[in-house]
């Protein structure tokens, strides 16, 4: 009994001189060139070779690892750094509880819910992915083959400027970027989402008045003066996302914006154009596997 305690102090002490020398970098180890991120907090050493990554990529790999690092939760917002560590190493691996918890936790922001992405979650200041992610995650969508990241990651990939070539900085100091082909896919689909924007914008605000208009002479010359409106005002509508509701948009263009003439239509008219915005967008929405130029299938299913 006592030489198996010895033994087990004797493992311990080692475990813990390699991690403490790795820490000082004067390990043996050879570093993976992959999975070693300066800011990880969790060193592994397999066969000589060490790994440095994010104590969350092994929340949820056995009740071992959860009980050394700590739980995963629902409420963690961790980096696009962090994610790409843990679907990097799981897919190496074939860790595939892993990949899907933080494939899971990617379709939070890049989802294939209609409502939650046209609530515009991805745009907002306090976000912990941004637009220029969204090229690491198409990226880590055909890593893993999870085609149904594809659709909003490259309609988010659209709304870049020079950074849709030139990428991101990686931990490792690597530049991120999109694949050629995926960069063709965006500039084709930049010239499908123009036409759209132009298509929505004469279909919701189209001077035709409703059937149950209270003023038809009143309501068609209001209609009419707001798609002018909104045509003076073409910057604010001129956008790649078409999917935030464009009543909404045009009631924060100006103190004097296109939807104040709207809303001195009547009820029935104020009630088809909002009708309209989200038939319209939802149109565009079902066929974004098609404007991207990939393939989902079930995609929309759960749409109205």
């Amino acid at each position: 009994m006592a030489s198996s305690k010895r033994r087990r102090k004797d493992s311990s002490t080692r475990e813990n001189t390699e991690f403490e020398s790795t820490a000082k970098g004067t390990s043996s180890g050879n570093r993976d060139g992959e999975f070693w991120f300066e800011d990880g907090n969790v060193v592994l050493i397999a066969r000589n070779c060490e790994f440095r990554i994010f104590k969350g990529i092994l929340a949820h790999h056995s009740p071992v690892f959860h009980d050394i690092v700590g739980p995963f939760t629902q409420k963690a917002r961790p980096s696009i750094h962090a994610i790409s560590a843990i679907i990097r190493l799981g897919h190496k691996y074939q860790m595939q509880h892993m990949v899907a918890q933080a494939v899971r936790y990617l379709k939070r922001w890049f989802t294939s819910d209609f409502a939650v992405w046209s609530a515009g979650k991805l745009h907002l200041p306090d976000a912990p992915l941004k637009r220029v992610h969204a090229i690491g995650v198409v990226n880590l969508a055909r890593l893993v083959d999870e085609p149904s990241l594809l659709p909003t990651a490259l309609l988010a990939c659209c709304l870049l400027d020079a950074q849709i070539v030139q990428g991101f900085a990686r931990e490792d100091g690597a530049r991120e970027r999109l694949a050629l082909d995926d960069v063709g896919r965006c500039f084709a689909a930049r010239t499908r989402l123009a036409e759209e924007a132009l298509v929505l914008t004469l279909r919701i605000f189209s001077p035709e008045v409703s059937d149950g208009c209270a003023d038809p002479q009143m309501c068609e010359m209001l209609l009419g003066q707001t798609l002018a409106s909104v045509a003076h005002e073409q910057r604010d509508f001129a956008r790649a996302d078409v999917f935030t509701s464009w009543v909404d948009r045009a009631a924060d263009a100006g103190p004097l914006s296109c939807v104040d003439l709207m809303f001195q239509c009547c009820n029935s008219c104020q009630e088809m154009v909002k009708e309209r915005d989200l038939e319209e967008r939802l149109r565009v929405w079902k066929a974004l596997p098609e404007i991207m130029g990939v393939r989902v299938d079930g995609w929309a299913a759960s749409s109205p």
